[in-house]
């Protein structure tokens, strides 16, 4: 992506990093025990939460005065399949590392 201009390797690792935190926070809603064990929509207002970040972050994406305003560009359905795919496997390694530790 470096190789395809500087605003659009930006706009990549601006989105990047949105999916990265929004899978942090639900990997490590608990130290110990996995998503799956204490509950993936027992907490609503995490999910209303998450919701709205990436219907901003899409509008940002997508809305010709927001991508002006911040220098982006729209970004294909590969390019966000790959955003999202960076922040799944943070969301592995964490769930991995607290299977491990038990």
């Amino acid at each position: 992506y470096y190789t395809a201009g500087l605003a659009r390797w930006q706009t990549m690792v601006f989105t990047s990093l949105v999916f990265l935190q929004l899978f942090q926070a639900l990997a490590t809603r608990s130290n110990y025990d996995s998503l799956l064990r204490i509950g993936v929509f027992r907490n609503r207002l995490m999910w209303i939460c998450i919701a709205v970040i990436i219907a901003l972050q899409l509008a940002l994406l997508y809305v010709p005065v927001f991508q002006r305003i911040l220098h982006l560009l729209p970004l294909t359905a590969g390019d966000l399949g790959v955003c999202i795919g960076v922040g799944v496997v943070l969301f592995l390694a964490i769930e991995g590392a607290k299977w491990s530790a038990r």
